[in-house]
C-alpha cells in the first residue's frame, strides 16, 4: 500500500506490504492509514484460500496492530481516534482519547522437545497481562494461555501445540479504552 502526501511537493511512501486499505484519517499531525494485512493458508503449506488478518494502523512513523479486522479509523474531536473492529462477535466501536500508542512485539521458536517458546513485549501499556492464541487460517483460533507482563513489559509463555504449522497472536487489552492491541506473527512455526 502506498500513501501519497501533497504539500509543497508530492511525497509518496510504501507503508504496508500485502494489505487492504480500510480507512484514512486526516489528522492535524498528518495522515493515518487503517489497513488489514494477511497471512494466507497456502503460504503456510495448508490447503484452501483462508487467511489470518491483522488490523494495522500506520501513521507518524509507527505501526500499531489491533486484534480483529480493522473496518475503519477516523479522527475524532480533540485528537481522539475512533476505531471500528470486526471480530467473531460482530462489530465493536472504540474511542481512544489520543492516537493509539500501544505496540506489541512477538516471537515464537520451536524447542527440541516439541514445545514452542512464545516471547514478546508490550510498549506503552500500563501493565497487566497478554493472551496468546494459536491460529491457522480457516480454523477457529485457540487460547494458548495468558502471561503477566514484567516491569519492562516483556512476557513469555511455553506452549505445547498439537498441530503445526501455526501462527501465534498476542493480545493486550487496554484497560482504559478496551482496545485490543495485538501482534500476529507473519512467519509460521513449523
Amino acid at each position: 500500500m502506498t500513501l501519497a502526501i501533497h504539500g509543497r511537493s508530492i511525497q509518496s511512501d510504501f507503508v504496508l506490504d500485502r494489505a487492504l486499505t480500510a480507512g484514512l484519517a486526516a489528522t492535524a499531525a498528518g495522515p493515518e492509514v487503517a489497513a488489514d494485512e494477511w497471512v494466507a493458508a497456502d503460504e503456510m503449506g495448508l490447503p484452501g484460500n483462508a487467511v489470518a488478518w491483522a488490523g494495522t494502523i500506520f501513521g507518524h512513523g509507527r505501526t500499531i496492530e489491533v486484534d480483529g479486522w480493522l473496518a475503519d479509523l477516523a479522527a475524532a474531536p480533540r485528537g481522539a481516534r475512533d476505531l471500528l473492529l470486526a471480530g467473531p462477535a460482530g462489530l465493536s466501536w472504540f474511542r481512544a482519547p489520543r492516537p493509539p500508542q500501544i505496540r506489541l512485539s512477538l516471537d515464537a521458536s520451536a524447542t527440541g522437545t516439541g514445545a514452542v517458546l512464545v516471547t514478546g513485549r508490550v510498549r506503552g501499556g500500563p501493565g497487566g497481562s497478554v493472551t496468546v492464541y494459536r491460529e491457522r487460517p480457516g480454523s477457529p483460533r485457540e487460547n494458548a494461555g495468558s502471561a503477566r507482563l514484567a516491569a519492562d513489559g516483556s512476557f513469555s509463555l511455553v506452549d505445547r501445540p498439537t498441530a503445526r504449522p501455526l501462527l501465534y497472536r498476542a493480545v493486550y487489552v487496554d484497560a482504559a479504552t478496551g482496545i485490543p492491541y495485538a501482534s500476529l506473527l507473519r512467519e509460521p512455526v513449523l
